[in-house]
């Protein structure tokens, strides 16, 4: 077990040391570590947003380039990156983490057409609202937690995608309804729709 820090620059190159000296050879790849933040924009730190940045979308590139080699000497084998409903459209009061997951849904899957042909499955995981403490870090507000799936059925639809060779796996509910909603309304009722769910209980504006 390796308890590093992924907002830190250097932990991809750490981690792989780590998976090397202890003579591992990897078939799965799951990039997780994540966090948001919600609120108003201001209302969070520069750091903040820096290393969200390097959590969410830097080392997650890093860690994946530092094992695709390995993956790739030992096919079948399989990436899994988590992303989020929230990569579908851009989302107010949540803008630099919709952002990172929009990232990752796009990364993820232009290398699964990159990969797929060489034994490596790259999976573009969609979680729904889950049970995790990630509501609790971000700052969540109470009227806004209402219903949290169980990790365990994300886990469950994230193997049924690998057994199918699938590029996405979705878990979040509703998604063909927030695409199409996303790509045939006008950019401006779409986000002023998602402001709406976002918007802080206290903010009046």
């Amino acid at each position: 077990m390796l308890p590093l820090d992924l907002s830190a620059p250097d932990t991809a190159g750490r981690i792989a040391e780590g998976v090397a000296q202890e003579g591992i050879g990897i078939r799965l790849l799951v990039n997780n570590a994540a966090f948001g933040r919600w609120g108003r924009f201001e209302s969070w730190s520069e750091k903040d947003y820096r290393d969200m940045l390097q959590t969410n979308v830097a080392s997650l590139v890093a860690l994946t380039q530092r094992f695709l080699p390995a993956l790739a000497a030992r096919t079948p084998s399989a990436v899994v990156n988590v992303t989020s409903a929230a990569a579908y459209q851009p989302v107010p009061f949540m803008a630099v983490y919709a952002a990172t997951k929009a990232f990752v849904m796009s990364f993820s899957q232009a290398l699964y057409g990159e990969w797929k042909d060489r034994g490596v499955l790259v999976q573009t995981l969609v979680p729904g609202p889950t049970e995790t403490e990630f509501d609790r870090a971000a700052g969540a507000y109470a009227s806004a937690i209402k219903g949290r799936g169980s990790p365990v059925d994300v886990v469950h639809d994230c193997l049924s995608a690998l057994e199918h060779g699938d590029p996405v796996a979705l878990n979040a509910k509703g998604t063909f309804k927030q695409r199409f909603f996303a790509g045939l309304f006008p950019p401006r009722v779409v986000i002023a729709q998602v402001a709406k769910m976002f918007r802080p209980p206290a903010d009046g504006h």
